[in-house]
This record gives structure tokens, C-alpha cells and sequence, in this order.
């Protein structure tokens, strides 16, 4: 017999004991408000934990019986008598199942329990194998050398068969796929992939020649992480594939439970240490404020009915708090009324889950919800088209360099700005006007150093500051990249165009703020725009 449910078994023997001498009580007094809440919080303790240990007959006679003590001391009807019959029969039938499960020792824990127990929990201690898919060799070989210089092991195939037998032969962790293919369908290709047992967890990433919205659609439906426009560059698939590696490795978040049953708060830590979180369990709700300041959870997990202090006033309490009002809540519990759910919505919370949850859904509702926790704290600071620095988070980043630096640097700021982009936007659709600022970015990326600051502070207005160029080798590097921006080709409608790139450079004089510094740079780009297109301004 498994320990842990002989261990609970006997706890709800010995549960038994005071509720029947609450029940006694009510009969006494019915409408002693205290000792029907604390009948009601030992239903209740039940009916979260007892399908958890295979008890599941338990459970609705348990929240039959909360439900009853709910309805005494709110609507306080007259025939109590029916009331304190219905409270002993249940005792009854309860006792009763608890004496046949001590009998029946043979008896194992749920199947999905027993699956969640099993499953192995490997830690990957080898290179993520990469298969990459492209009909054009020269491409496939870039690709490939640059993802093993990145300690990744590829596999390469120039067909469509090819890439359909690599998958067969040996499940990879990622994959490359360039379309379109000769031979077969690069969306089918990803399709039959994630049909497979494990393909979920395989990291897709879609590059295409073509460039329409339904070719994006087309990818997402197929089941694609991630859709990139030919040409681009492979630093940016570097790392979407890493940060997509990233996401199956959750020991790295933090869950802070609020549980006031030890029993359903041991299978809630259990199953979660084992996908690998890192969980702090609180069982006072009194003491919740301390642990969330101390453990700084990634997500929190609340039960609702936990006596003078419920789940809902502790969601309320997150998000009036500035630092956490973006943390990922969970209900667990066992109210399923549409009442809760609303006042689950109502609080703040993020999910509303039913005890006893499946470990399985438990564990994919905490990892969508982290995942997006992920992204929306990294967009806290980068732009999202671009990755770079916000405006906000680039004025704060470059304000203090320049404060801790400017005794010992030359402090040079160049603004880049589009020239002409609104008639792109008008022409070919904002979507070719987000890729040609992309593209502009990436030049950036690859001219600049990585410890020289960049930020999107406008539509289409780039900002670099550096601190060891002398101000004219600075007016020499912007016109040196405007002219390399001059001469890519972009593709729109089946046709190629150029853009080009204005831009304004200026140093930071002795005891002036940054802010003026940043209003001199944009005169300048100002300047270098009335002069026509691909100026470099300096002031």
C-alpha cells in the first residue's frame, strides 16, 4: 500500500473525530457561525486532497457537505433537524469508504499520479541536435557552420525526404526549415513533425522566401515557433532558436503556494519539484507578505478558502503592489461556481483550476502562463520589433552612462531616422516598413559594439550612444553605414527597392544633461533631412 495515502487515510480517520463533535455542536447551538465554518473548512480540506489518493468518493460528499454549512449561515433556514441528519449521514458514508480503503491495501494512486511519478526527468547533458532543411546548398552550409560555432550539433538535409527520414531516425531538439522546397511541402513537413509523440517539445523555426501575411498564418498553423523573411540575418536565428531551447527548462522560476492542507500541498510541491520548479510552500496566509518579498516568486499559486484570509484578498494585495502587478496568479480550488470564476477574473488572477488538477494540466497552465510572464518582462525593457532598448529604458541606460563616464569618454550620440518610410508604409503595408527598420537594426548590431548602447526612441529613430569615438570618427562610422543601409535590397509585391538613412551626430559638452544632448541630435537629424536623403549631420 502506498504510504503516502495510508498516511492520509489515517489523517481523515482522525478528522472524523472532531467533525463529529462539531455536527454534536450543532445540534446544540445551529447557529454558532464559528463551529459551522470550521466544520465547513474540514469538508473542505477533504474535498481539495481526497481524488489525489484514489479517494475520489470522498470528494463529492465532502463538498456536499461545505456547500450545506455555506447555506446554513447564509440563508439560516428553519428545518434544522434535516440540516444535522444530513451532516451525520455524510460522516457515515465517509467513515465508511475510509474503513474499506484501509481494507483494501492493494489499491494504487491514480493513473495520471503514478505517470507524473514515473516520467523520467532528464537533464540534457549534450549539444541541442539541429536539423536544418534548405534546397540551396550554399545556404544550408552557412547555416550549418554558424549553429555548430554556436556548440550545436546540425544535421543537414537538402530535401524533403531527407529532412521526413533525419526526423524518423532520431527525434531532434530543434529545426531549421527553409522554404519554399522541390520536392515537398515545408508546412507539411512541420505538420507531420508535431503529430509525432514528443513533437511538441521540438523547437521549429521557419524561414521563407515568401512574404505575405497568409504565408505567416500559414506557417502558425502548421505549427511553426517562428516565421523569418528571407533574406536575415543569422545572428537573429541564433538567438530565436536559443531562446526557444530556453523555454523547456523551467528549474530557473520560482512558485510560491499558498496552501493551507498539508495533503493537497505535499501532491502540489511534489508534482512540481518533479517538472523541476523551484517551490516555496506557505501554509499561513498571515505570513504571505513575507514570503513573497523574500522568495520573489515568477508565479503565485493561491487556494481560496483558507479561513479568515482567502486567495482573492491575497490576489487584491499582489496587484496593488507595483513590483509584482505583472505576476502570473493561479487559483486552485475546489469551487467551480461561476460565482468564483468571476471573482477569480475580478481579483486578478490569471487561471482558475479545479482540485483535485490533473498534474499534467496543472504543469502546461504554469508553463504558458510563465512563458508569457517571460516575454512581457523582457519587453519591459527591449523594443519588440527590434529587441533593442526602449525609449524609456534607453534614456535611463545612456542618462547614467553618461553621469558615471562623461570625466573620462567623449559621450557621442548619432540619431538614425528612415528616410521616406511613411511612403513605404503607404505603399507597400506597415508590415515592409516594421522588416526595412529591422534591417536598418541589424546593421547597427553588427557595426556598433556590444557595450555601446542602442535604442528605438521613435517610429523609425535609432539611438547610439558611444563613449570612446572621437565625434568625426563617429560622423565617419554613420556615413559609412548609412551607405551600407543604402545598398540593400528590400523586396515587396514581387518588386526589389533601396532605402536610405539620414542621420545626426553630436558630443556631450562639458556640464550639460543628457536630454539636451539628445535635443541637439535630433535637430541635426532635422537638418540632415531638409538637405535630402543619406545626410550626416553634425552639431
Amino acid at each position: 500500500m502506498d504510504a503516502h495515502r495510508a498516511n492520509y487515510i489515517a489523517r481523515c480517520v482522525e478528522r472524523l473525530v472532531p467533525m463529529e463533535a462539531h455536527i454534536l455542536q450543532f445540534a446544540r447551538s445551529p447557529w454558532d457561525i464559528d463551529n459551522l465554518k470550521q466544520l465547513a473548512d474540514h469538508f473542505h480540506q477533504i474535498a481539495g486532497s481526497s481524488g489525489v489518493y484514489n479517494l475520489a468518493e470522498l470528494t463529492p460528499i465532502a463538498e456536499a457537505g461545505e456547500r450545506l454549512c455555506m447555506s446554513m449561515y447564509q440563508e439560516q433556514p428553519d428545518d434544522i433537524i434535516v440540516y444535522w441528519r444530513n451532516f451525520r449521514e455524510m460522516i457515515s458514508q465517509m467513515k465508511n469508504i475510509l474503513e474499506k480503503a484501509e481494507l483494501n491495501p492493494e489499491v494504487k494512486p491514480p493513473s495520471h499520479i503514478l505517470h507524473a511519478a514515473a516520467a523520467p526527468q532528464t537533464v540534457p547533458d549534450f549539444r541541442e541536435d539541429v536539423i536544418v532543411v534548405s534546397t540551396d546548398q550554399n545556404r544550408l552550409s552557412a547555416l550549418a557552420r554558424v549553429l555548430e560555432a554556436q556548440s550545436m550539433s546540425v544535421r543537414g538535409c537538402s530535401s524533403w525526404q531527407q529532412a521526413k527520414e533525419a526526423i524518423t531516425s532520431k527525434f531532434p531538439d530543434g529545426m531549421l526549415i527553409c522554404v519554399p522546397m522541390t520536392d515537398g511541402n515545408g508546412y507539411d513537413l512541420i505538420r507531420g513533425c508535431r503529430s509525432l509523440p514528443g513533437g511538441d517539445e521540438v523547437s521549429i523555426v521557419l524561414l521563407s522566401e515568401e512574404q505575405g501575411f497568409l504565408d505567416k498564418i500559414g506557417a502558425i498553423k502548421s505549427g511553426a515557433d517562428a516565421f523569418f523573411e528571407l533574406p536575415i540575418e543569422v545572428d537573429v536565428i541564433v538567438d530565436k532558436l536559443r531562446y526557444l531551447f530556453e523555454r523547456g527548462k523551467p528549474e530557473r522560476y520560482r512558485i510560491l503556494s499558498v496552501e493551507d492542507d498539508p495533503d493537497q500541498a505535499r501532491y502540489i510541491v511534489s508534482t512540481l519539484e518533479d517538472a523541476g520548479y523551484h517551490v516555496l510552500w506557505q501554509q499561513d496566509p498571515s505570513l504571505f507578505e513575507e514570503a513573497l518579498l523574500t522568495f520573489c516568486p515568477d508565479l503565485i499559486l493561491l487556494d481560496v478558502m483558507m479561513g479568515d484570509i482567502n486567495g482573492f484578498e491575497l490576489a487584491r494585495f499582489v496587484r496593488q503592489n507595483e513590483r509584482f502587478a505583472a505576476i502570473p496568479i493561479l487559483f486552485l480550488t475546489t469551487q467551480n461556481q461561476l460565482e468564483a470564476h468571476i471573482e477569480s477574473a475580478r481579483a486578478g488572477g490569471d487561471d482558475h483550476l479545479i482540485k483535485p488538477v490533473n498534474p499534467q494540466l496543472l504543469i502546461s497552465t504554469i508553463a504558458g502562463k510563465l512563458e508569457r510572464y517571460r516575454i512581457f518582462q523582457k519587453l519591459l525593457k527591449n523594443d519588440g520589433l527590434t529587441q533593442v532598448l526602449n525609449h524609456s529604458h534607453f534614456m535611463d541606460f545612456a542618462q547614467r552612462s553618461t553621469r558615471a563616464r562623461a570625466q573620462r569618454f567623449t559621450q557621442v550620440l548619432t540619431i538614425y531616422d528612415i528616410d521616406n518610410l511613411k511612403q513605404i508604409n503607404e505603399t507597400y503595408g506597415f508590415a515592409i516598413g516594421d522588416r526595412t527598420i529591422v534591417s536598418l537594426v541589424q546593421i547597427i548590431k553588427k557595426v556598433y559594439r556590444h557595450t555601446d548602447i542602442i535604442g528605438r526612441i521613435g517610429g523609425d529613430e535609432i539611438a547610439v550612444l558611444d563613449d570612446s569615438l572621437p565625434v568625426h570618427n563617429a560622423v565617419e562610422v554613420a556615413r559609412s553605414l548609412s551607405q551600407r543601409f543604402a545598398d540593400v535590397p528590400h523586396k515587396a509585391g514581387g518588386q526589389f527597392f533601396k532605402m536610405s538613412v539620414s542621420a545626426g551626430v553630436t558630443a556631450l559638452n562639458p556640464d550639460e544633461s543628457f536630454h539636451v544632448m539628445v535635443e541637439r541630435a535630433q535637430q541635426a537629424v532635422r537638418l540632415a533631412k531638409q538637405q535630402g536623403k543619406n545626410q550626416i549631420v553634425q552639431l
